[in-house]
């Protein structure tokens, strides 16, 4: 492919699950939509990592890039955990030892980088989602410039900035551990630190700032997620835009996909929106460049969808 897209095994990677489908079965399918480099997620195992190798070996297939924590582990260091932010210093370890694991991983298959969800702030213990669904449903039943969606918006705010100064410093020194371990090992695999969909997910343009400013000269890169971004933008509690100004220079790579104003996302490019238009020239700077689409996402979809990507950036 010209501009060498990925895919996430985001999209069929829950086939593994299903009798005679192997993780061969599962890099084939990628590779019959017209790919040759794959991203592997946190949900592929051990087993279905192996089974991959015959593509791998080969180089018919290449891996661009893995999504720690790889591969998958519980899901108390899953792509939702508090994973490089835990207070608790076992756990913190833990994950640390979890990434280190996955850039290990990385070095052997040959990745160019690492997608690192950093942490999140836990802002009601007895429902972690709970304030991020107020926020969205406030905001579709009154909109943005309504005094309810404000006044939930300021609530939920408010609580996330008591917790974000010291959930940063935790992530920073997790990943100066990590950063350490990877100069002492030689190992060039670069770290992106991926923007997240929920408004209590880390890092925020704030924490970004906080992170590149004391690791200048680590191996640590923004990931941006497009469709997360496009979100967050949506309820105003993140400036993506702002962001990739800012650490045009640090962009690792993007995940691509579609998302519609209910905050449906992971759905093929230009499946239902324009919204990528604004991002074309983020997409052509990046690096690497990841299709993450969920299973509900046809071969069909996938490929047009594509293709309609590939002219509007030979547009540029």
């Amino acid at each position: 492919m010209k501009y060498n897209f990925s895919c996430s095994t985001s999209w069929n990677g829950h086939k593994a699950q299903e009798k005679n489908i192997t993780g061969y079965d599962i890099l084939h399918e990628i590779k019959d939509l017209g790919f040759d480099q794959v991203e592997l997620n946190y949900n592929v195992t051990e087993q279905t990592l192996r089974e991959m190798y015959p593509l791998l070996e080969t180089g018919e297939m290449k891996v661009s890039s893995l999504h720690n924590v790889f591969p998958k582990a519980s899901e108390e260091y899953g792509p939702s955990s508090i994973l490089l932010g835990f207070e608790d210093q076992y756990k913190r370890k833990q994950a640390i030892d979890y990434t280190i694991r996955t850039i290990e991983y990385a070095k052997a298959l040959g990745a160019k980088g690492v997608v690192i969800h950093s942490s999140k702030i836990i802002v009601c213990p007895e429902d972690d989602e709970y304030y991020n669904k107020e926020l969205r449903r406030v905001f579709l039943k009154y909109g943005m410039d309504s005094k309810e969606y404000k006044d939930t918006c300021n609530v939920a705010m408010a609580i996330r900035q008591k917790k974000s100064k010291r959930q940063t410093e935790l992530i920073i020194e997790s990943l100066e551990e990590i950063c350490d371990y990877m100069f002492k090992k030689n190992i060039h695999v670069k770290l992106g630190l991926e923007n997240r969909a929920m408004y209590h997910e880390m890092p925020d343009e704030e924490e970004y700032r906080m992170i590149f400013d004391r690791l200048t000269d680590e191996p640590v890169y923004v990931w941006y997620d497009i469709g997360h971004g496009e979100m967050l933008n949506q309820l105003g509690v993140f400036d993506g835009f702002k962001v990739l100004r800012k650490y045009r220079n640090k962009l690792l790579g993007v995940h691509i996909h579609d998302v519609d104003d209910r905050f449906l996302d992971h759905l093929a490019p230009y499946s239902v929106s324009n919204k990528l238009d604004n991002y074309l020239d983020i997409i052509d700077l990046a690096p690497i460049k990841v299709l993450e689409l969920s299973k509900n996402n046809t071969s069909d979809m996938i490929k047009t969808g594509v293709e309609q990507l590939k002219n509007k950036l030979d547009e540029l």
